[in-house]
């Protein structure tokens, strides 16, 4: 995971590497990200749709300890 990093540094990032490669890369939009991670799914979480299963699939308010983790 990358932390410490903010959107406008992104976006400064993105504008660079475009103009060094001729290319057009920007970040994906939060439904584009969504629609990648479910992989087509249309249940309410990647996994299914039972929240009680939510701490075994990722870290959240109430099991991450408002820490980065390793992935």
């Amino acid at each position: 995971p990358v932390e410490q990093v903010s959107w406008k540094d992104i976006q400064q990032f993105i504008q660079r590497l475009n103009a060094k490669t001729g290319q057009s890369y920007r970040l994906p939009s939060e439904a584009e990200w969504e629609y990648a991670a479910r992989a087509g799914s249309q249940s309410n979480y990647s996994f299914g749709d039972s929240e009680s299963q939510l701490g075994q699939h990722a870290w959240y308010n109430l099991n991450g300890g408002f820490t980065t983790k390793t992935v």
